[in-house]
């Protein structure tokens, strides 16, 4: 089934791709943190100068990033 054919099916959530409220409440992962993390990391490793976050939005990327456990670059 074609993507259009999911959406415009009565029977599937109209999103493609569903995260449940409660799941997003229990980890904080939202495509907001996830693109926040994403410039964060650049920054980190130099490829790009870094942004301006709130200190909400700097705290939740750093605990995403740094919650995978790898090393920063120098």
């Amino acid at each position: 089934m074609a993507i259009t054919e999911n959406v415009l099916a009565g029977d599937l959530p109209r999103l493609v791709v569903f995260v449940s409220r409660e799941l997003t409440q229990r980890t904080g992962c939202t495509m907001r943190n996830l693109r926040n993390a994403r410039r964060l990391w650049a920054a980190r490793e130099g490829y790009v100068p870094h942004g301006r976050f709130s200190l909400e939005e700097w705290l939740a990327a750093a605990a995403m990033l740094d919650a995978r456990g790898e090393p920063r670059a120098p």
